[in-house]
């Protein structure tokens, strides 16, 4: 009978900031490499490609130290020379001035470059499906605001497109998680939809202003700023389209925690008309907001 692992785990870090320990999982993440590997940021897949290189190498040299006088070189019984040996046979590289001299040396030789095929397999393999798997750029303001629309307040948030090309239909998606206690006692999180004003979109090339409004349909209807911030755990905003480039489904997917919420403001505009009729969009203004002048009143 297997028991859970009750082991802690190192904290996930969500896109929101939040962290989470998974604890009692039976699945480890490392007996599947090659989703660990793929779904890491490229600077930790090469890392670990070049550690697990260099310790193959030094693995063999080690045991081509182990036959001793083995290997045709001007220090035998250097590790760093048994090191290149290594270098070269297990990359096919074979300049002819090293060679394996006894029949340990011979039988290591073939079994490195064996392993130095499957390595190369791997790695062409691993990169080839990094490098072609289609991803969005898109970048999502750091806030969500909330605004009067006229007349109605809304929930308002920005994202653009950091490729500048087309994602076709694009489909958006709000949602916010609460916390909440049954009749029974039992707490739970519940997943509520936020419908948008405009949930998709034909074409999104450049920048769009998602709004959810707040009226007597909307679950958040007539909540004041403490009482949205106590109710919300967190928010969802979540895109699909097709790529024109890939010509393939994209995804993006943002988390706001309540936190980001910010009220009386509004987003200062990043998309400009150049005199000559070029449309401008500024991206480094994706984040700027202003608070919302108040009304003029009557003397």
């Amino acid at each position: 009978m297997r028991h859970p692992d009750n082991r802690p785990r190192q904290p996930n870090i969500d896109h929101s900031g939040t962290q989470f320990v998974s604890k009692g999982n039976r699945w480890l993440g490392w007996f599947d490499v090659y989703h660990e590997l793929l779904r890491r940021p490229w600077r930790f897949t090469v890392t670990v490609l070049f550690s697990s290189w260099v310790a193959s190498n030094a693995i063999f040299a080690a045991l081509y130290q182990l036959g001793g006088d083995c290997i045709s070189a001007p220090d035998p019984h250097s590790f760093f020379q048994a090191f290149t040996f290594s270098v070269q046979t297990i990359s096919s590289i074979g300049y002819g001035a090293m060679h394996p001299t006894t029949d340990w040396a011979r039988a290591l030789a073939n079994l490195e470059a064996f392993v130095g095929m499957l390595m190369m397999a791997v790695a062409t393999g691993l990169m080839f499906a990094k490098f072609s798997r289609p991803t969005a750029r898109i970048d999502f303001s750091h806030n969500v605001l909330v605004q009067h629309r006229d007349g109605t307040p809304h929930l308002v948030l920005r994202m653009t497109n950091q490729r500048g090309n087309r994602i076709v239909g694009a489909r958006m998606h709000l949602a916010m998680l609460i916390d909440e206690e049954t009749t029974e006692g039992q707490k739970m999180r519940r997943i509520i939809d936020l419908p948008l004003v405009r949930e998709h979109t034909p074409t999104f090339a450049m920048s769009l202003i998602l709004m959810h409004r707040l009226d007597e349909s909307s679950p958040l209807a007539g909540m004041t700023e403490a009482q949205m911030k106590a109710v919300i755990a967190m928010m969802i905003v979540t895109v699909q389209g097709l790529d024109e480039t890939f010509s393939q489904t994209v995804h993006a997917q943002n988390y706001y925690k309540a936190d980001h919420i910010v009220w009386a403001h509004r987003f200062i505009d990043m998309v400009h008309v150049q005199p000559n009729g070029t449309i401008e969009i500024d991206h480094s203004l994706l984040d700027a907001i202003e608070p919302i002048p108040a009304p003029d009143t009557p003397a």
